[in-house]
Parts: C-alpha cells; structure tokens; sequence
C-alpha cells in the first residue's frame, strides 16, 4: 500500500482505538493513523492542521462531541469539505444511518467483532475512489457479513 496514505480516527473509547491501529497494521504498518480520544480533541486537531488525510473515521456516539457534529464541521470546512468520511458505529440504526448519509458521509460502517474483518474493511475503505464514487443506499450501510463490494 501506499506510503502516504494517512487514517484519522475519532472514537472515544480507547479499546476501540487500539484495535483499529492493530487492524491498520495488520493491513500495513506504513499508514499513517491519528487517534483522538473525542469528537472535540479531532476539531481542534482539524482547525489547527492543514494536512489532510486519506480518510477520516468518526465513531457516531461519542460523548463530548458526536461523530455527526464533527461531521457537520468537517463538511463546513473549505479546506476539509472533501476529506472522504466514513461513520463508524457499532449501532445499526436506520435514522443514524439516514441522519449521516444526508449530513454527506461516505459510508457508515458498523464495528465488526473480529479484527481481521475490521482490517478488511479499513482496507476496502481505502481502496476506493470516493471521488468517483456513489454507493447506493442499500450499500451506504455495510454489515460485517456484507461490507464488501462484490467485483
């Protein structure tokens, strides 16, 4: 994989957090991942940094500061607008899946309880051209079972 590709993670939970840069590696130890601890800590990171990364992964139910409003400020931002966004939520419901494709995610993905599936769906994730790419609403929600795009 790419050298310069680079991940940010907004999740607050620190067993969440370690598990995803343990399936980042397993995928490739030269990606580059940012972790912050809440959806407050990664605005502050994003007002700041004008380094974009490859993808941005936000957990949808964080305590300080919700994976939808930073959402909502990632899509405000001239210099972020683009940043291709996958909500990523160990919840499955149907208004948070609505709720963040209207609020202009890419993807929402629910957690997978196992970690090799969790690196195969980073890596798909970041493998496509969201630029190019318009998933259809059936697909807009993956399942662990189904998260892969069939060729």
């Amino acid at each position: 994989m790419n050298k310069n590709i680079s991940i940010i993670l907004a999740d607050d939970d620190e067993d969440e957090r370690l598990l995803f840069s343990i399936a980042k590696d397993v995928i490739d130890q030269e990606i580059d991942l940012k972790t912050f601890r809440d959806g407050e800590e990664f605005i502050q990171y994003m007002n700041l940094e004008p380094e974009l990364p490859t993808m941005l992964f936000l957990e949808l139910n964080m305590r300080r500061m919700s994976g939808l409003e930073c959402l909502k400020a990632v899509r405000s931002s001239i210099l972020w607008k683009d940043v291709p966004v996958a909500m990523y939520s160990i919840s499955g419901s149907e208004t948070e899946i609505n709720e963040s494709q209207a609020g202009g995610a890419q993807v929402y993905i629910m957690k997978p309880n196992n970690i090799i599936i969790l690196a195969e769906m980073i890596h798909w994730a970041m493998h496509i051209d969201w630029k190019n790419t318009v998933l259809h609403s059936k697909e807009f929600f993956t399942r662990e079972s189904t998260w892969k795009k069939k060729e």
